[in-house]
């Protein structure tokens, strides 16, 4: 009698640490596009239709894994800032509410309206450090234009199809199309690499003032 093995049961933490971290990620970060796995293309005639479909089979992955690797962090930064923003609205309104509940209650202290202050700041100051409300822009924004390069190449592929059937293929036109294609997706991660350096130099400039002027203070008071 064969022996049936229980079906592996999630851990307590897995559907939570899912909601914060999105699905695993298997694939290489989008530095550079992967090599194309087809080797030496054949273009005879008898070998075109195939040769077109490698083609595009390679340009699709190559977007859509670039594309994932970026809608993966737009989960990971917006899961993590809409937890913060809730936890530092939730600290201003309790900082509005605690001078008014000491006039009723002599026990609670007023200091606690500062700590809630204080815990709203920080909070958003680990928002803007780890980059997140502006990273779920600036991925949307990426993730928006990869999608078009992909669905415009999917349509070029679907008549370069119907040019086949009817014998009037022009490949180079659609080899040309597929070169753009790639050329685009690395421009796209291009510029959210160098939207997200600018980014990180200002709020590296801004932290850097900021502690001077504290040393100043501190400097001043002793």
């Amino acid at each position: 009698m064969e022996r049936k093995e229980n079906p592996k049961k999630d851990k307590w933490y897995e559907p939570w640490l899912l909601e914060l971290t999105g699905p695993p990620w298997r694939g290489p970060i989008p530095v550079e596009l992967g090599e194309c796995p087809y080797g030496q293309l054949v273009w005879d005639d008898q070998h075109t239709a195939e040769a077109l479909r490698s083609v595009f089979d390679y340009v699709t992955s190559e977007v859509d894994t670039v594309r994932d690797w970026f809608i993966r962090k737009r989960h990971v930064a917006y899961s993590w800032g809409k937890r913060l923003r809730l936890v530092a609205i939730t600290a201003m309104a309790a900082a509005g509410v605690i001078p008014l509940l000491t006039e009723v209650w002599p026990s609670v202290r007023p200091i606690g309206a500062s700590l809630a202050v204080a815990l709203a700041g920080f909070c958003f100051l680990l928002d803007r450090q780890f980059d997140l409300s502006n990273g779920v822009a600036r991925h949307t924004k990426t993730i928006l234009a990869l999608t078009e390069e992909l669905l415009n190449f999917k349509a070029d592929w679907e008549a370069e199809r119907l040019s086949l059937s009817s014998g009037k293929s022009d490949a180079l036109t659609f080899l040309r199309k597929a070169k753009a294609t790639l050329n685009n997706t690395l421009e796209h991660v291009q510029a959210e690499a160098s939207e997200w350096l600018a980014t990180r130099q200002a709020t590296m400039k801004d932290m850097e003032e900021r502690l001077a002027v504290l040393e100043g203070r501190l400097g001043a008071g002793n």
